[in-house]
């Protein structure tokens, strides 16, 4: 199996000054030398501490002037959606959801909780009505580093807070 790779974005100058004027975000890239040649492509992951601008900045050392990249983004790397799934003070299942929260500074991010509710759906057929988004509360989340973070919140006038460790894999 091939996999085609078309990146058709205008090059850019592989220098300090310019990479590290990129937003952190996921994706793919392309290294050029001075007369257009692509002698490299790469990719960032999620393991990349700030996406493409950290790769672009590795490249940026390693190879001399005159050097140009590319790039196409799979990802906004600062965009989050966060599922907490969690047990209630019943010892119910519970989701909480939340879809459209902000940066609040440079390593916060909050957002407003909600509760999905809803029926079983494996086995009947779905019913739309059934479900829904309850607002309960609020959460944010801390990044002091690229492994950790600090989850507070209040959901239902209960307050409480988690430590959070980045999983390897």
């Amino acid at each position: 199996m091939a996999l085609r790779l078309r990146l058709d974005k205008p090059w850019r100058p592989l220098t300090a000054e310019v990479v590290d004027r990129l937003p952190g975000q996921l994706g793919v890239y392309q290294i050029a030398d001075a007369k257009g040649t692509i002698v490299y492509i790469g990719q960032a992951g999620a393991r990349t501490a700030f996406g493409l601008r950290s790769e672009l900045q590795r490249e940026a050392s390693q190879r001399a002037s005159g050097h140009q990249f590319r790039v196409e983004v799979n990802q906004q790397y600062r965009t989050l959606f966060t599922l907490w799934y969690t047990y209630g003070p019943d010892g119910r299942p519970t989701w909480f959801v939340m879809p459209n929260g902000s940066w609040t500074a440079a390593n916060t991010w909050s957002a407003p909780v909600y509760r999905a509710n809803g029926a079983a759906w494996v086995g009947v057929p779905y019913d739309a009505s059934r479900h829904s988004l309850v607002p309960v509360g609020t959460m944010t989340f801390t990044f002091p580093d690229a492994q950790n973070a600090a989850m507070s919140y209040t959901i239902d006038g209960v307050s409480g807070s988690n430590a959070l460790t980045r999983l390897p894999f």
